[in-house]
């Protein structure tokens, strides 16, 4: 690996960033920020390994940045001491999942964005746990913004095409992603090395559908966005969940260990929303562990006047466009108002300025 040691020569200020959970995902957003001049990274916050460590060379620095990864049980003295104006908040998925670790940012005037995925449009999927966090937040004058690869490929190009629609009449679409690489928590989640049976199990199989069946799909919170987005009136959103099997054996890195023919790989969601404006919203979200040729997808088409909108993605870079969304979200949550603030009611993103990078930290 060739490695730039970090230099401290950048121009002020610049936003000072935590980074909450230091998994996968915040380690490469980590190697972004410090190629940023506008960025400084004043905190890492873990509950897992590296605790004690520097996070510069946790990444592949030569040398020290200067900023320790420090364990979740000490987050609220680290934020005090540190003053970050946003944390970068990488760790699970639902608002309850959580809700700690908002809480801790929220009473210590910390704005958050989170790649959390429920936090794109909760207020229908867990309203009052939504409602307590938009109280809490709002009290303590900071935001909370749910972002990530669903919020900039699918919400915000989606909404960008729809400015130039005279008439939408049904808006389709979806995504498929690799759960082995988003780790255990999530593979489990999707119903990875589970059999046909256990899958649909009543109360704990994730394929369990019903009104009120918790957690709702990524496609849920999408296609609630969508309709606030473009001024519809939600009538109700009903899902369809089915296993994907393994057609050969095959190892699975997130759960650690073989999976036999048969037995579930993940799991495909079907979201229709129907609206009082007669629109049609349907989702679709396919979370699998990929054997030989799978790859991810991204595809949205609008229907209505004019017809052939729409714009298809091949193997997008998931895992790496969920942070650069979330990264073009830091600013706007500095600016929003106090509270959770969905995306819908935010520009759309502008985050790419060249003259913000360096060479500072970079990792090959």
């Amino acid at each position: 690996m060739t490695t730039t040691t970090p230099t401290s020569a950048t121009p002020s200020p610049r936003l000072r960033v935590a980074l909450n959970g230091f998994g996968n995902q915040n380690k490469e957003m980590a190697k972004m920020l410090v190629e940023r001049n506008d960025v400084e990274i004043v905190a890492v916050i873990s509950n897992k390994s590296n605790v004690g460590k520097d996070f510069g060379e946790i990444i592949g620095f030569d040398t020290p940045y200067g900023v320790l990864v420090t364990g979740g049980s000490e987050a609220s003295e680290v934020l005090k001491k540190t003053r970050p104006q946003v944390a970068m908040l990488s760790t699970l998925s639902t608002v309850g999942d959580i809700e700690s670790q908002l809480r801790v940012c929220a009473e210590n005037q910390v704005n958050v964005v989170t790649i959390a995925e429920e936090l794109l449009f909760s207020w229908t999927s867990a309203p009052e746990k939504t409602q307590e966090m938009h109280d809490l937040f709002e009290k303590n004058n900071v935001s909370l913004i749910g972002s990530g690869f669903i919020d900039g490929a699918c919400c915000d190009m989606t909404r960008t095409m729809a400015a130039m629609m005279h008439r939408i009449e049904k808006l389709e679409g979806g995504l498929q992603y690799n759960v082995d690489q988003y780790g255990k928590v999530l593979a489990i989640a999707h119903g990875v090395g589970l059999t046909e049976e256990e899958f649909y199990a009543p109360e704990t199989g994730p394929g369990l559908t019903s009104p009120t069946s918790y957690p709702k799909s990524y496609v849920y919170n999408s296609n609630e966005w969508f309709a606030a987005a473009l001024g519809l009136t939600v009538a109700k959103t009903e899902e369809v969940k089915s296993p994907t099997k393994a057609s050969v054996e095959l190892y699975s890195e997130a759960i650690d260990r073989t999976i036999p023919i048969g037995q579930c790989t993940g799991m495909t969601v079907t979201a229709t929303t129907t609206t009082k404006e007669g629109v049609t919203i349907i989702g679709k979200q396919v979370g699998k562990c990929y054997e030989k040729d799978d790859e991810d997808w991204c595809a949205w088409n609008l229907e209505g006047n004019p017809g052939g909108v729409g714009f298809t993605m091949k193997a997008p870079p998931t895992p790496a466009m969920t942070n650069t969304a979330a990264i073009s979200r830091m600013f706007q949550a500095v600016e929003a108002p106090a509270g959770y603030i969905t995306t819908d009611k935010l520009p759309t993103m502008a985050g790419y300025v060249h003259k913000c990078l360096t060479e500072r930290g970079s990792v090959e």
